[in-house]
């Protein structure tokens, strides 16, 4: 995060997981990397928080690697684990039906800025009393937060760091 890139709200960036088929990741990485890839600040002048670096980060890991980012993180970070099939720690949910969904309080400023970003209609399920229930998402950027994981798997990845098996 001392890379001098801003960080543009990233709330636009994510597309209904029934469309994720159809989602184009490159082109997705292209497009944010020209409008936003070119440093605002000088690199190392202060701390600022960055989902534009961990794009540019990921399209590094992928060029050195010679493999997709995902890939990559399957092969080297995931698959050593050896995670038992009751721990989740992937780019995709095989069980759909296992998967929360993300909800808002129907009134608050988080869902009036929701609606500024995306269309609500468009992204939100259902309504339950004060709850609007969100349909299933995913992010348009992998290196960004593409990491799915449930309780079990985040615990097992976090004790291997602090292992230093990784």
């Amino acid at each position: 995060h001392r890379g001098g890139f801003a960080n543009p709200n990233p709330l636009p960036w994510v597309h209904l997981a029934a469309e994720h088929t159809r989602f184009d990741p490159a082109r997705f990485v292209h497009d944010t990397l020209q409008q936003h890839g070119s440093p605002k600040r000088q690199p190392g002048e202060r701390v600022a928080y960055s989902n534009v670096g961990y794009l540019l980060l990921g399209e590094v890991i992928a060029r050195v690697s010679g493999q997709a980012y995902v890939e990559y993180v399957q092969q080297r970070l995931i698959q050593p684990l050896q995670l038992p099939e009751s721990e989740t720690l992937a780019f995709k949910i095989n069980q759909a039906q296992l998967r929360a969904h993300g909800t808002l309080v129907r009134r608050s400023l988080l869902n009036l800025v929701f609606g500024w970003f995306v269309d609500r209609s468009r992204f939100t399920a259902s309504q339950h009393g004060q709850w609007l229930q969100l349909r299933h998402l995913q992010l348009n950027g992998d290196a960004y937060g593409g990491l799915i994981a449930n309780a079990r798997g985040l615990a097992h990845y976090a004790l291997s760091l602090l292992a230093g098996d990784t």
